[in-house]
């Protein structure tokens, strides 16, 4: 299971960069969200709801990944402050991505 999952965190984030949006944020979010997804083994992210800070995984998977820095009002309403805290998360989840890939090839 583990050396299907390490192509997916090697290729993640790929898809994001080329989306278009007029949210700011949507590119951070989006491969935040992706990657919170692939680690906790729930294949993808299929969808957010920054209203209420949700995201829903390929696999059905609803949650709030955010930490509390980032969604503290409940909702996610990109600003500059908000996009330089995620991507601060997203440099944390990249920590988190590698470190799994090396313990994975140990």
């Amino acid at each position: 299971v583990v050396v299907l999952l390490l192509p997916a965190f090697q290729v993640e984030g790929e898809r994001y960069r080329t989306v278009t949006s007029p949210d700011p944020c949507y590119r951070t979010l989006y491969g935040c969200a992706d990657m919170w997804c692939r680690i906790h083994q729930h294949v993808g992210v299929q969808a957010y709801d920054s209203s209420n800070c949700s995201v829903r995984c390929k696999d059905g998977t609803e949650k709030s990944p955010w930490p509390e820095r980032v969604c503290s009002s409940g909702s996610l309403k990109c600003s500059e402050e908000v996009k330089a805290k995620l991507t601060t998360y997203k440099q944390e989840l990249e920590k988190m991505k590698k470190e799994i890939c090396e313990w994975c090839r140990a």
